[in-house]
């Protein structure tokens, strides 16, 4: 698989968990850039596993950061459900013209997810987390 984006520890957020899922998230992006000339089922499968993966780590991300008191939840709880909406919509619209949301999926997760989200808002995270004892960078399930 050819590499489109290539992580580095620079976009460490300095929780091994959040950082192995962010890790998934650029090899995500990367199974997309190769899937432009799959069929369009294979690229709406992907698609749904490009949401499945982000809903999973939001969810994960905003339980310790909920847990740990960081004073910028709720902004962070909204820029990631803003997010969800628009990777759900780019999935939407596969069934109308996979090609033209392959384009906006490739633009969405470079722009949105990794530029504006990961650079941005997770980086804004970052001196809190680490400043966290070790203890708190577990993702604990909810029952």
């Amino acid at each position: 698989m050819s590499k489109f984006v290539v992580w580095h520890a620079d976009f460490s957020v300095g929780n091994v968990s959040l950082d192995e899922q962010h890790k998934g998230l650029f090899e995500l992006v990367n199974e997309v850039w190769n899937s432009r000339k799959d069929c369009d089922k294979k690229k709406r499968q992907l698609f749904k596993k490009v949401l499945d993966a982000r809903r999973k780590h939001c969810e994960d991300e905003e339980r310790i950061l909920a847990r740990n008191g960081y004073p910028g939840l709720e902004e962070h709880r909204h820029e990631h459900r803003k997010l969800v909406k628009q990777i759900q919509k780019v999935l939407d619209s596969c069934d109308h013209d996979a090609k033209k949301s392959w384009y906006d999926m490739m633009t969405f997760l470079m722009h949105e997810l990794l530029s504006r989200h990961l650079v941005g808002a997770d980086m804004a995270c970052r001196d809190y987390l680490r400043s966290l004892p070790p203890a708190a960078h577990a993702i604990v399930k909810v029952p």
